[in-house]
């Protein structure tokens, strides 16, 4: 289910593995970024059952494509597709090019060993990684891999010329309402 605390049952999964979003319960639009290298939306909603304090067009700075196809589950709301990742946590490339929080996410896809994680940039050229890693064993030798190809793929996506700080920490700290965020973008806040 996708939703939040202002915005609850913007979407749910069916049984196909189809995102339908409840256009009885929210006003859906889905819009343009200002980035024009994706087909990426924003989402806004405007929750309908929000009497006593309501929200009009809140932007829940999360992304999301709108679905193309129609659902076997026979459902009749429309579809979307999420993306990972919020929009004000694009980590900015060479030239000022903006990367989605999604492509730093999926390059940790499959390392078990790593509880969890946070890609940070506070300048330009220059990321930072912290990570919580699974204890009683000796990950120097999968520490040394994973820099190496990280910084090619990292490098390929933002320009060649960036730095990749990786760190092992003992704890991520989480938002107030008790999230991780994975991919914060400093940089991103500061323009």
């Amino acid at each position: 289910q996708y939703g939040a605390r202002e915005a609850p049952a913007v979407a749910c999964e069916c049984p196909a593995g189809n995102m339908h979003m409840f256009i009885d319960m929210n006003h859906v639009e889905l819009l343009n970024t200002d980035n024009d290298a994706t087909d990426l939306k924003k989402v806004i909603v405007t929750p309908l059952h929000a009497y006593y304090q309501p929200l009009i067009r809140y932007d829940l700075n999360d992304l999301a494509l709108p679905g193309n196809k129609s659902c076997p589950c026979g459902r009749g709301y429309p579809l979307m597709q999420m993306r990972i990742g919020r929009l004000n946590d694009c980590l900015i490339g060479k030239k000022g090019l903006r990367i989605y929080p999604s492509f730093f996410v999926h390059l940790l896809d499959g390392e078990k060993w790593i509880r969890n994680y946070q890609f940070r940039q506070r300048t330009e050229g220059v990321v930072e990684l912290d990570l919580e890693i699974e204890s009683g064993e000796d990950h120097q030798e999968a520490l040394s891999r994973l820099h190496e190809r990280l910084l090619r793929k990292i490098g390929e996506r933002m320009g060649n010329r960036v730095e990749l700080a990786v760190s092992c920490v003992d704890q991520i700290t989480r938002t107030t309402s008790g999230k991780y965020r994975h991919v914060i973008s400093e940089v991103q806040e500061a323009r």
